[in-house]
């Protein structure tokens, strides 16, 4: 879990492995949502940064049509 001063220096945005290690799924499969699935996520220099928030809102909105999820290119490890 990142200290105080990690988190607000992200301003409350998680990393690529928190998101992969929050969803259980390799960075491959979250880059793979971010370019072909719409996943809300923000690059700032050479790190993508994601809001927990809008990521749980992604998640449930996209888990309603389970195949979306669940389609070859995005199988969980």
């Amino acid at each position: 879990m990142p200290d105080d001063t990690e988190e607000k220096k992200n301003n409350g945005y998680l990393k690529m492995l928190d998101v992969c290690d929050y969803l259980s799924v390799t960075a491959e499969i979250v880059s793979k949502w971010i370019r072909y699935k719409g996943m809300p996520a923000h690059k700032i220099g050479k790190e993508w940064l994601f809001s927990q928030q809008e990521n749980d809102e992604w998640v449930i909105s996209h888990n309603s049509n389970s195949t979306s999820m669940q389609s070859p290119m995005c199988k969980k490890k």
